[in-house]
């Protein structure tokens, strides 16, 4: 019989490679919506993006990198 305690590690693993992950989904949200209607579907890559190299604001745009960087960091260890 298979309980909750013999799978904790494997949902543990699959838990922190999909949160992960979804720090990585720039691709589909830039070709699809482009951050949507009214940044409806903007998430930190693109936001990075926008920051970057459409306003120019290098600062806030390195800000958002090190935040991605902590947040995959933490969820990692």
């Amino acid at each position: 019989k298979i309980t909750v305690p013999m799978v904790k590690e494997t949902a543990v693993v699959a838990s922190v490679v999909t949160l992960s992950g979804a720090f990585l989904v720039f691709n589909q949200v830039f070709i699809l919506t482009n951050g949507g209607p009214g940044q409806a579907s903007e998430v930190l890559g693109t936001q990075l993006y926008h920051s970057a190299f459409v306003n120019g604001d290098m600062g806030y745009a390195s800000t958002i990198a090190n935040i991605i960087f902590v947040i995959t960091l933490i969820l990692s260890i």
